[in-house]
This record gives C-alpha cells, sequence and structure tokens, in this order.
C-alpha cells in the first residue's frame, strides 16, 4: 500500500483511538447509564486494505500485498440474546485496482489490461461471538447483561448480504474512461451486484463502553465484471475506436488478438476482500437525555 495511504489511516485512527480510551475509562461517564440492562447498539468506524481477485490478478488468486488499496467502514449494529450474536448494517469505500503490467504470468501475458474502481458497498452483517457464547452456556461463568460486562477478549465469525456499485475505468492516452458504458465486449453489466460476505474477527475490550477489533472479510460475488473482463475478444469492426482501443490494448510489436480468443474466464466470478481495523463505541438506550427543569412550580 502506497505511503499517503498509511499516514490517512494514522492520522484517522490516532485521533479516534484518544476518543475511545477518554470515554472507555470514564466510569461514571455522563452518557451512559451504569445500571442499564437495554445498552445492546453500537456504532464502529475503520479503515484497511481492500483487494480484489480476477482475470486481472490470475483466476482464484487474491494477493492482498500486490494491488491492495484503501478501504473504509461506517457501521451499527445491536447485539441479540446474551451478546454472542449482533446484526447491522454498514456502508464501506473500497478501492480495487489490477494490471496485467503487474505481471502474474500465464495466459495473461501480453494482454496489457487494467481497471480501477471506486466502490461504495452496503452491507448487512450478521456476527456470532464465541467466548460470549460460551459463557452464555454456563461454561466460563455467567452471561453479561450490560455491554460494560462483556468478555475481555472476543473471536467471531460473520456473514452476510451486500450490495455494491460496480464501474471500472481504465486509462488510455492520457484519458480515463468508464469501461460500463462502453461494453467493450458487448455485455451490458448492471452498475449494482450483490455479494456474500462471509469472514472472521477479533476485538478486545478497551474500558467499558469501547472495543478495539480486527476484521478479516471476504466477497463472493455473482458478477464477473469488476474488472470489466470476463468472455472473448470482440470484432473491433463492430466497435467504435475507442471501444476497440479498450478492448484490444496489445503491446506495441505484439500482434492483435483474434476475435473471439479468450480475453478472460467466465466461468469463475471475480470476488474481493477486506482487512479492516475498526473502533467500537456504546450508543446509550437513553442517549440524548433530556435535561429536567429543576424550578419550583407555580401554584
Amino acid at each position: 500500500m502506497r505511503r499517503p495511504a498509511i499516514l490517512l489511516l494514522v492520522l484517522v485512527f490516532c485521533p479516534m483511538l484518544a476518543f475511545g480510551q477518554f470515554i472507555g475509562g470514564k466510569a461514571k461517564n455522563p452518557w451512559y447509564r451504569k445500571d442499564g440492562r437495554n445498552q445492546r447498539v453500537t456504532f464502529f468506524a475503520g479503515g484497511g486494505i481492500s483487494a480484489y481477485s480476477g482475470e486481472l490478478s490470475g483466476p482464484g488468486r487474491l494477493d492482498p500485498f500486490n494491488d491492495s488499496q484503501i478501504s473504509f467502514t461506517l457501521g451499527a449494529q445491536r447485539y441479540l440474546d446474551e451478546f454472542y450474536i449482533s446484526v447491522g448494517a454498514q456502508l464501506s469505500y473500497n478501492k480495487l485496482q489490477a494490471a496485467d503490467s503487474n505481471g502474474v504470468g500465464g495466459w495473461s501475458t501480453g494482454r496489457n489490461l487494467s481497471f480501477e474502481s471506486d466502490q461504495l458497498e452496503l452491507a448487512f452483517i450478521g456476527r456470532f461471538y464465541v467466548n460470549q457464547f460460551l459463557v452464555g452456556k454456563g461454561r466460563r461463568g455467567r452471561a453479561a447483561q450490560q455491554f460494560s460486562r462483556r468478555v475481555p477478549f472476543d473471536y467471531y465469525l460473520l456473514a452476510g448480504l451486500a450490495f455494491a456499485t460496480n464501474n471500472p475505468r481504465a486509462e488510455l492516452d492520457g484519458v480515463t474512461y468508464d469501461l460500463r458504458p462502453l461494453a467493450v465486449e458487448g455485455n451490458r453489466y448492471s452498475p449494482i451486484f450483490i455479494s456474500i460476505p462471509v469472514g472472521i474477527g477479533t476485538k478486545i475490550k478497551f474500558g467499558n463502553y469501547v472495543n478495539v477489533g480486527l476484521e478479516a472479510a471476504l466477497r463472493f460475488t455473482f458478477t464477473d465484471y469488476i474488472d470489466d473482463v470476463s468472455t472473448v475478444y470482440p470484432d473491433p469492426a463492430n466497435l467504435t475506436p475507442i471501444q476497440a482501443a479498450l478492448a484490444d490494448r496489445t503491446p506495441p510489436g505484439r500482434s492483435f488478438k483474434e476475435p473471439g480468443s479468450g480475453r478472460g474466464n467466465p466461468d469463475i466470478n471475480d470476488y474481493y476482500g477486506n482487512v479492516t481495523f475498526y473502533l467500537e463505541f456504546l450508543v446509550p438506550d437513553n442517549w440524548p437525555q433530556k435535561k429536567r427543569k429543576t424550578g419550583r412550580r407555580r401554584r
């Protein structure tokens, strides 16, 4: 990942961590009811890296150290039962990109294709917390009835449903083009696609009302056009000059591809993944509190 991305993550999370330590360490923080039993809603914010797998990374290959880019997440969730199940929603930004020039070898050698995409994702996620589940079953004590009495360390499994925007771009002669409207392979695809997020995570109790967490998840999609590469090379006679130039970007000195020859692999859908560091804060059930009037009533 590039240095500016790392610097941006540091600038975002250092103030958040300091704020989390402040409110997490205040046992008598006026925002929270210490004796409340319905404190189950939290919000979280985080960032990390996103990486893609598809025709331009090598089918079935996900390399987070090659084409990884920055990602951000903001969401909220509600804990159910004895705090060992939560359901929530989150909005994420993912930067995805890949290029043949990074050298995956094999059948893609000489193809010279590339893409980048700024993706917005809305996901509905369920999480199952293992340690808290064991506590709830009576193996390690009594299950938490308050957020402040949750287990100090937990790990979890996650699964859900996500909807994401899809508008890959590519640069040609210094100009960036949106690839989806051009349909260079002759196939029109939706600007929105569905995916199934599956992953694991861990979180550590950081005071009474804050968690620090790390999560890794894959998004299994139902599209092969995150990168705008899927099937075969089209006949340039049926394309505009711009479409033809973006469809076949064979480097100078090599023969252009024959129409109908393989450009991608439609048998394997694209997918992508995230590794996210986040902070989670309790949202009190009685917030915002209304100030009580202290004056005497007039008779």
